[in-house]
């Protein structure tokens, strides 16, 4: 089953999404219920109410939309160990592992904030890598920001990550005070934007609130 991974060719692609679709069966026969999902969908900033309704009328759609995202993580994450030459040949073998490992724990198990903000957390990690090779770095590093920024507003605890990017920038980068300020700029972007909208969302809902007070008929 292994040497099908190391070809690395189409059939070694279909395994891995045949594989991805085998780790979820058990889901799919026994989708979980929503009440041991509290909190799954509920970002820093957001939450997303409609998921509810989504997962409960349709739990083996949920179930098969997390199976895709999580393989072309998988690819994605593959891809970048090959670039960065951590195999000596072009395998799908890390891919194939991480399915794996993703269905042992059950907060990888179905697409939720915390994995999402994995997700986001490793391909700014994966931007990283090549900064210590680029002459001009700083739009890869807003990019960088950008990612670190967008995980954590999925899930807080992630924000620890902004000093380890930080530390990351200042040993590839040798304190390059322009790179430092376009990641902490990159990093903002994000949250600026987030608390934008959250401010006139809560100034709409209290518009309408209003709006409703002052049609409501008095007696």
């Amino acid at each position: 089953m292994l040497n099908v991974f190391k070809r690395n060719d189409a059939l070694s692609f279909v395994a891995l999404v045949l594989l991805a679709m085998v780790l979820k069966v058990h889901l799919l026969m026994y989708p979980p219920a929503w009440s041991s999902l509290q909190g799954f969908m509920k970002a820093t900033l957001f939450n997303f109410p409609g998921i509810e309704a989504f997962y409960q009328s349709n739990p083996i759609a949920w179930i098969l939309l997390s199976a895709l995202i999580q393989t072309i993580f998988a690819v994605y994450l593959n891809f970048t160990l090959i670039r960065q030459k951590l195999f000596q040949q072009k395998t799908l073998v890390p891919a194939a592992v991480f399915l794996i490992y993703s269905a042992m724990v059950p907060a990888c198990n179905i697409l939720s904030v915390a994995y999402i903000s994995g997700m986001l957390i490793f391909i700014a990690f994966s931007l990283s890598m090549d900064l210590y090779q680029m002459q001009d770095a700083r739009s890869r590093v807003y990019n960088i920001g950008i990612f670190a920024a967008l995980g954590t507003l999925f899930y807080f605890p992630s924000v620890l990550f902004f000093l380890l990017f930080l530390v990351i920038i200042l040993i590839l980068r040798s304190a390059n005070l322009k790179d430092m300020v376009a990641f902490v700029l990159g990093y903002l972007t994000p949250v600026y934007f987030a608390f934008g909208i959250r401010f006139l969302l809560l100034k709409r809902i209290r518009i309408s609130i209003f709006t409703n007070t002052c049609n409501c008929p008095c007696k």
